[in-house]
This record gives C-alpha cells, sequence and structure tokens, in this order.
C-alpha cells in the first residue's frame, strides 16, 4: 500500500504543478484535504513552490502533529474539520487536492460539493480513489479477513480499512456529473494491481502464519513485474485498474 500512496503522490504533485503553473503565480491558494500528519509526502513539495496551502484532517492530534512539524513554514495553515462541511468561504482556492480521501467517507457526493463551492471558477480538483470493484479492494477487504478466520485469528469487521465508500468508475463519474464537475483526465497509476495484490496477499498469509507484523515480512516479488504490468496496463479496460487520479474542473469553466 504504502509503494501505491507513493506512486499517487508523486502523480498528484505533478499534475498540481502543471496547473498551477498554466493558471497561477507563486501565490496559489490550495486546499489540501485530508492532509495527514506529519507523515504526509505532498506537504513539503507544496510548500516549497511557495503556494498557500490549507491542510485540512478531522483527526486534531494529526492537526496538531502537522502544525508542529511544520511549525517553521508561514505559507501552511492546518485546521481541524469534516470534509463535508468545509470552514472556507466560496471560490477561495485555486487547487484542491484529495488523495485517498473519498472512499473514508460517508457522503462523498457531499464532500465534493463542497470543495465545488470553495473552488474558484477556474479551479480544478485533484483525487486519487481506489476501485472499489478492483482486485486489490476485493483482496484487502474480503480475502485478509477471510484468511484470518480461516487460520483460527481473530476476524476483522467487515470496513477495517475505514473504506466505507468504496466506488466503481461508473458510479463516480456519476456523481461527479451531478455535482457539476467535467472530467478532464484520468490516470490509473498501478494498473490492474495482480502483482500488487498477489504480494499483499503472500505478506499477510505469511504473517498470519508466522504470528510477525506484517512490516516484519520481506517483499519477495521483484520490482521489474510492477513496472511490467504497468506497462502493459493500456491493454486493460480503464474501469478494472486498481486506483485512479482524477483531474476535474467546475462544469462550464473549462
Amino acid at each position: 500500500m504504502i509503494q501505491s500512496l507513493n506512486e499517487i503522490n508523486k502523480v498528484a504533485f505533478s499534475l498540481a504543478r502543471t496547473h498551477v503553473g498554466e493558471r497561477c503565480s507563486s501565490t496559489a491558494c490550495v486546499l489540501d484535504n485530508g492532509c495527514d500528519g506529519a507523515r504526509a509526502e505532498l506537504t513539503p513539495l507544496m510548500l516549497d513552490e511557495n503556494w498557500r496551502v490549507f491542510g485540512l484532517e478531522i483527526d486534531f492530534a494529526e492537526v496538531l502533529e502537522k502544525r508542529t512539524h511544520f511549525s517553521y513554514r508561514d505559507n501552511l495553515r492546518v485546521v481541524c474539520a469534516d470534509s463535508h462541511s468545509l470552514p472556507f468561504r466560496s471560490k477561495a482556492f485555486d487547487l484542491a487536492i484529495m488523495v485517498e480521501v473519498l472512499e473514508h467517507l460517508k457522503a462523498p457526493a457531499v464532500a465534493l460539493r463542497e470543495v465545488h463551492r470553495c473552488l474558484s471558477d477556474t479551479g480544478r480538483l485533484i483525487f486519487s480513489v481506489p476501485n472499489g470493484c478492483g482486485l486489490w479492494t476485493i483482496a484487502t477487504e474480503y480475502v485478509y479477513p477471510l484468511a484470518r478466520k480461516m487460520f483460527g485469528k481473530r476476524p476483522l469487521a467487515k470496513g477495517y480499512l475505514a473504506h466505507v465508500s468504496l466506488l466503481g468508475l461508473h458510479e463516480l463519474t456519476r456523481i461527479l456529473q451531478s455535482e457539476h464537475f467535467c472530467t478532464e483526465q484520468i490516470i490509473s497509476t498501478m494498473g490492474i494491481g495482480c502483482v500488487r495484490t498477489l504480494e499483499a496477499i503472500i505478506v499477510k498469509v505469511r504473517s498470519v502464519l508466522t504470528g510477525s507484523r506484517e512490516d516484519e515480512v520481506p517483499r519477495t516479488l521483484p520490482r521489474v513485474l510492477f513496472d511490467l504490468e504497468k506497462k502493459l496496463s493500456w491493454l486493460v479496460p480503464l474501469r478494472l485498474h486498481s486506483d485512479w487520479v482524477f483531474v476535474v474542473s467546475k462544469a462550464g469553466h473549462w
């Protein structure tokens, strides 16, 4: 999962730089919705661009951690708030970023509506989500809990990853249209996820059998398999890919 998230962060930042470079100056105002704590990789990259970044997190401990970690930066403000009700004025931001956030929200359509309200007319939203019908989701949400139960381990509750709104491509596109967003670009970051899913299953099964933590189990599949899958991913329909990064704009302002 970490490998995937790193890849998604790189893609999101590259897209963000492209957008800000085209439409804004170094005074760009950016909303980092779901900014995480000090571990987040995107934050320092955006701050180094001299963008004014407003981070939002619902977990107050994460907010305090981020405030402390980046206390020396005067172009970052972090607030504790709910994505379903953003505490910002309308049309306040040139860009909004949501990396792996929507799947954790009970009402993603409401959150998207709030982002739409807070974006300027020429603003963009860049967000990433896992495929709710993809192999990775099936493996982590269903196969792993079943494996634990089969090997006599304590069962995990459904949604143990805190994924409460897993969406397929058709449903996600419908929600974007209903909230008046126009999809400009969809990028697949990890192909269909076969290699990643296989590695995750191997690690999780070994963890269950040995009683070790997952981060103590060595990864065994070579990087070349991941690279090969990405190169061949264009052969597979986009709706079957494991993760997507979207670039969307306000309908009628593209």
